[in-house]
């Protein structure tokens, strides 16, 4: 996922987010000490709510994603009971990215529409923009690309907007240019597709945003396997393999597109006969599925497998460690995921 304009402030940059983790810990106890000493004002409650809305955003960014959960969940119920209406909706925003995470269109959906609500009632433009986009993800997950292409183009339209009136809103409007391409991806529109992905690209790489160009880079090099330009999609992905050994931070690493990326460089790896990067590629695309569950990850996962079997002459040591199942349980695997993420192409 994208990072966006809004999530800066939440989400910690590459160089501190080891001292955010420690730096928010000891604002906890320095929270605690005073609340003992001076009672739960009212100020405390909103510092408290504040700080468990940062807690949660940077902890599904780490991958720990039932932490985060809990986190956010806790800081919704703070800033309701607080009752202001814009970090009630900080708090939707942070479980929407989390559900983005875990591909959870149900619950993406629900609060995706809770934010947008509370954004009309109390014109708060940005987070209508940003509620636009999520809704576009929804519908992207559901099928629905007609109504994908639509709120997305009309989160772009807003940001434009409001970049006329003041702030930049470059990533927002880069992330609905993301988006697009995956909702073309998903209908087996791929060279459409790979055109807003190296859009993004070029936008991120030329106003420095580094976070998150990773799946651009991987989805890119994607399309332009299902289009036979394998030298291209190496490039592209060793370009991600750069990004992701300077930004991944634990499991956050699928956010640099190693959920994807690594899949694929298996799969060229075996295709050019260097079978130790084959396994080694595998090896790690295996591990974000096992440590995330994500049907995401698992799709590319399983599309890779079943696209080795076109190889001929892998050694039999090899073949062992790179199928762990039949050909017949990779495409039954394929096709559930492919479901679940919305897809409606062939591939």
């Amino acid at each position: 996922t994208l990072a966006d304009h809004d999530l800066m402030k939440y989400v910690p940059t590459l160089e501190d987010l080891d001292y955010t983790q420690t730096a928010l810990e000891e604002a906890g106890r320095l929270m605690d000490r005073i609340v003992r000493v001076s009672g739960r004002k009212p100020e405390m409650m909103r510092i408290e709510r504040d700080l468990l809305i940062l807690r949660g955003a940077m902890l599904w960014w780490s991958g720990k994603y039932e932490d985060a959960e809990g986190a956010l969940r806790e800081g919704l119920e703070k800033a309701i009971k607080i009752g202001e209406t814009e970090p009630v909706v900080e708090a939707c925003v942070q479980i929407c990215y989390l559900a983005i995470q875990n591909d959870d269109e149900r619950r993406l959906s629900a609060f995706a529409n809770r934010v947008y609500l509370l954004s009309i009632k109390d014109h708060l433009h940005k987070w209508m923009g940003v509620a636009l986009r999520f809704k576009g993800i929804s519908a992207i997950l559901k099928g629905e690309f007609g109504i994908a292409f639509k709120v997305l183009q009309m989160s772009t339209l807003l940001f434009e907007k409001l970049e006329e009136e003041g702030d930049s809103y470059t990533v927002c409007i880069v992330a609905a240019e993301h988006f697009r391409g995956d909702a073309c991806l998903a209908e087996g529109k791929t060279r459409e597709a790979l055109s807003y992905y190296l859009t993004c690209i070029s936008i991120g790489e030329s106003i420095g945003i580094y976070r998150g160009l990773g799946l651009s880079l991987a989805k890119a090099a994607f399309c332009n396997i299902l289009n036979g330009k394998y030298d291209d999609a190496e490039k592209l992905l060793q370009r991600m393999e750069k990004l992701y050994a300077i930004t991944h931070t634990e499991k956050s690493g699928g956010l640099q597109g190693g959920g994807i990326g690594y899949s694929l460089m298996g799969l060229l790896s075996a295709m050019k006969g260097e079978w130790d990067d084959a396994v080694c590629y595998y090896s790690l695309a295996q591990k974000f599925v096992s440590e995330t569950g994500r049907p995401t990850w698992e799709t590319f996962l399983y599309w890779s497998k079943l696209s080795l079997y076109s190889i001929e002459n892998i050694p039999e040591d090899v073949s062992k460690k790179l199928f762990k199942k039949s050909p017949e349980w990779y495409r039954e695997n394929l096709n559930e995921m492919k479901k679940k993420i919305g897809w409606k192409n062939d591939f």
